[in-house]
């Protein structure tokens, strides 16, 4: 989720985020886009109907206290994958599949190669990362 939040602040969207704990490669993530938040915790407070959506990651819990005032402000809610789905739904998409080390091969050559003839393209790569080259 902090990749996604820091290619989303970088795209020029206002992000605010929160969770009980952050691993390092989280921290450094939001670290490089300036978004780590002052502290951990869920902060409902936070959640208003200024927000457009709330993007909520595969361990939320029904009983999180944000995801419930979002669903109480009637917020747009969704998944990971279903924002990526629906970020990526009029853009032509390339699936690669197989074992990881081959898919990481794969993934990485498709987008030199879109790079180095100047194809602007999103990536997804493992779930985790989704960045953009379009310039």
């Amino acid at each position: 989720m902090s990749d996604l939040a820091a290619a989303l602040y970088k795209q020029g969207h206002q992000i605010t985020g929160s969770d009980v704990a952050f691993t390092e490669s989280a921290l450094s993530s939001l670290e490089s886009v300036s978004l780590v938040p002052e502290q951990s915790g869920w902060f409902p407070k936070k959640i208003t109907k200024k927000l457009d959506k709330v993007i909520v990651g595969q361990q939320v819990s029904p009983a999180n206290p944000e995801l419930q005032t979002a669903q109480q402000v009637d917020l747009p809610i969704l998944s990971y994958p279903q924002y990526v789905y629906d970020y990526a739904q009029d853009k032509q998409r390339i699936v690669v599949t197989g074992e990881k080390e081959q898919r990481t091969l794969i993934s990485a050559l498709v987008v030199h190669v879109l790079a180095f003839h100047n194809k602007a393209a999103d990536y997804v790569v493992d779930v985790k990362r989704l960045a953009t080259t379009a310039q």
